[in-house]
């Protein structure tokens, strides 16, 4: 059957073979590979194909093949291809959606979120970006937002001078008063995780906490992805 299709996408990859570009697509319906006739021959189809370009795709499908014939309204994100920090760590939102599988089959949350973050990623601090990215992420996949009674025995969950931190079990999931499969969220961080929430008011936290906080989450991350990820190799998000 020979259909036409549009959907809004954003690619998260590429690939090449002889003149032709190979597109990795993130739709409402889910992953879609498709290729480009004469990508690199020249051939538009109203945009230069990249990493992060975003739009109304116009796709052609011919059995299980699906072929790119145009694009409008597009977004190239052309702020984030200036900073090598800001590539890697769109890079690394793209990977995360694609090993993900779009998150389990959360195509739409998907595709929201990594609008959100190609967004985000333009105009607001990095860092604090990926915490936001990451948490809503965990969301998606499951995780409680309850940083006040411990996910494991329900006792009131509470930071103390000596022990400044929250534990972030990855196999709850949840906060918890401690356990050895747990990465430690700064008592600080935890606020600044807490004012994602609707009606909470916005913090400022310090610069030690929000580094110590992306990383434990980075941390987090890797290890619920079973493989290494890529874009996480070179240290730079």
């Amino acid at each position: 059957m020979l259909r036409d299709i549009q959907y809004p996408a954003i690619v998260l990859r590429i690939h090449t073979w002889e003149k032709h570009k190979f597109v990795t697509l993130l739709t409402p319906e889910g992953l879609i590979e498709a290729k480009q006739f004469g990508g690199l021959a020249g051939k538009s189809v109203g945009v230069e194909l990249r990493p992060f370009v975003e739009g109304q795709f116009f796709l052609y499908k011919k059995g299980q093949y699906w072929t790119v014939k145009g694009v409008d309204q597009v977004l190239e994100h052309e702020a984030l291809r200036e900073n090598l920090s800001l590539i890697y760590t769109a890079t690394f939102f793209c990977e995360l959606i694609y090993r993900s599988h779009a998150l389990g089959g959360e195509h739409l949350a998907a595709l929201d979120l990594l609008h959100k973050g190609l967004d985000l990623l333009e105009r607001k601090p990095r860092e604090k970006v990926v915490i936001y990215i990451l948490w809503e992420l965990l969301q998606v996949l499951g995780f409680a937002w309850d940083m006040e009674r411990c996910a494991k025995c329900g006792h009131i969950l509470a930071a103390t001078p000596a022990c400044p931190v929250l534990y972030l079990d990855y196999e709850l999931p949840g906060f918890v008063c401690c356990g050895s499969s747990s990465v430690m969220i700064p008592e600080e961080g935890c606020a600044f995780l807490q004012s994602f929430l609707p009606g909470r008011p916005r913090v400022a936290p310090s610069d030690v906490a929000v580094r110590r906080t992306k990383d434990a989450l980075l941390s987090l991350v890797q290890i619920l992805w079973d493989e290494r990820l890529r874009s996480l190799q070179g240290g730079f998000v």
